[in-house]
């Protein structure tokens, strides 16, 4: 559960997360000294190397950079993509993550409710910060203030 969604900070944990959460903020204060860490940047409309405001964000900022799609079973959107597009979106998944591995790093990807799947990679991973370009639908916008904010809560 997510403190913004009515719950309080912590509902509906499993002892995994909590664990997770704690050895990632082990990580993060024991590299605190080495400089930046790593981040997880969020692939969703904008596979392209170009023109990718939070890609290049990332690269910039952290020591290095885990690109994460996750397919959202739960997508908000009123019209959420099927059929055909979901074939171009693989497609397009799959040329931008053979563009990646050219420099050098690769796609995760994730299935099931966005924001916990974000949350989780992001404590697995033990990065320390979260990229991404906005979306502008309401409904995506809503989504992203949800995960700032459970991202907030989990880095600490």
């Amino acid at each position: 559960g997510l403190a913004a969604s009515g719950e309080p900070p912590g509902a509906g944990e499993g002892r995994g997360r909590k664990a997770a959460r704690r050895r990632a903020r082990q990580r993060r204060e024991a590299e605190a000294a080495e400089g930046p860490g790593g981040c997880v940047v969020l692939v969703r409309e904008d596979c392209r190397l170009h023109d990718n405001p939070a890609l290049h964000a990332a690269s910039t900022d952290c020591a290095w950079v885990l690109p994460l799609y996750v397919h959202d079973d739960g997508d908000p959107s009123p019209w959420p993509v099927r059929g055909a597009g979901l074939w171009w979106r693989h497609e397009s998944l799959q040329f931008f993550d053979k563009s990646l591995s050219i420099l050098g790093s690769r796609i995760v990807y994730r299935r099931g409710s966005y924001i916990d799947q974000v949350v989780d990679v992001i404590l697995e991973s033990g990065a320390r910060a979260l990229y991404f370009n906005r979306q502008l639908e309401p409904w995506h916008i809503d989504r992203d203030r949800q995960l700032e904010a459970a991202v907030r809560e989990s880095l600490g």
